[in-house]
């Protein structure tokens, strides 16, 4: 039987997962133990679940329990009545189950749905559970780290472009005399000795508005910070200042923009 399914990637958006992910597996417990009476028969199956951008056809979003290669029911999109909320994830997820041993007496009488209270059908409701806890923990995980790398990617970008154009307006207003050299470093011996040497040196202990935050974010912040004491250090303004004033001006105007509600 030829099976209307197509696995064509669907980008959600520019931030999203760049590929498909595709969880493939198999079941058959070892039912000895239990009583032939409980046990409801042996039971063996195989599996996959397809993660997406988007699900097309929509009507293909759920589970689909097909029997020896054939099934008269729809997917499910309550997933066996999964409990976890994940609704955005659990919208872009279909799945097949190919049952070679089972189930058939777990079919109600109008052949297109479950017996829920028989053993085959608890067991591999136990089973798809834990592997599509599998997908949405691995999908977070991955998502993750691509956020992560997406960020270090802007942020680099930001700090290639503040980088930029600070040192275009010294260019302008400085004409031939070389950009300063700014630094922001948590010694303040360092940055004492950084000043002597003819850098500009900032000190983040001294300033509230760049000792905080992590990663990207911080190397954001401090690039902002080294373009806005540029460009200032080109008007002139800086020149008459002591170091601590000028830390406190760049603070200042930072927090104007940035943080004053928070920081």
């Amino acid at each position: 039987m030829k099976r209307p399914i197509r696995f064509k990637f669907h980008q959600t958006d520019r931030r999203g997962l760049d590929q498909p992910m595709l969880f493939v597996g198999k079941y058959a417990p070892n039912l000895e133990r239990i009583s032939a009476a409980q046990r409801g028969g042996i039971l063996s199956l195989e599996g996959y679940l397809f993660w997406n951008g988007r699900v097309i056809p929509k009507e293909n979003n759920g589970v689909l329990v097909r029997i020896r290669g054939a099934s008269g029911a729809v997917f499910d999109p309550t997933f066996f009545n999964y409990q976890v909320s994940e609704q955005t994830r659990l919208r872009q997820i279909t799945a097949e189950l190919f049952v070679k041993r089972g189930m058939d007496a777990a079919l109600n009488i109008d052949r297109e749905s479950f017996n829920f209270s028989h053993p085959h059908v608890q067991l591999v409701t136990l089973w798809f559970h834990r592997a599509l806890r599998q997908l949405t923990n691995r999908h977070k995980d991955v998502s993750a780290r691509l956020r992560a790398d997406r960020a270090q990617e802007d942020a680099t970008a930001s700090v290639d472009a503040l980088t930029r154009f600070s040192t275009e307006v010294w260019a302008m207003y400085r004409r031939s005399d070389p950009p300063p050299e700014i630094m922001i470093l948590s010694d303040p011996a360092e940055a004492q000795k950084a000043r002597n040497e003819g850098a500009i040196a900032l000190v983040r202990s001294d300033m509230s508005v760049l000792d905080i935050g992590h990663g990207a974010e911080r190397e954001t912040r401090d690039a902002r910070a080294k373009a806005l004491t540029r460009v200032l250090a080109a008007f002139g303004i800086l020149d008459d200042l002591t170091y601590e004033t000028q830390q406190a001006l760049v603070t200042a105007i930072l927090k104007v923009f940035h943080d004053a509600g928070t920081v």
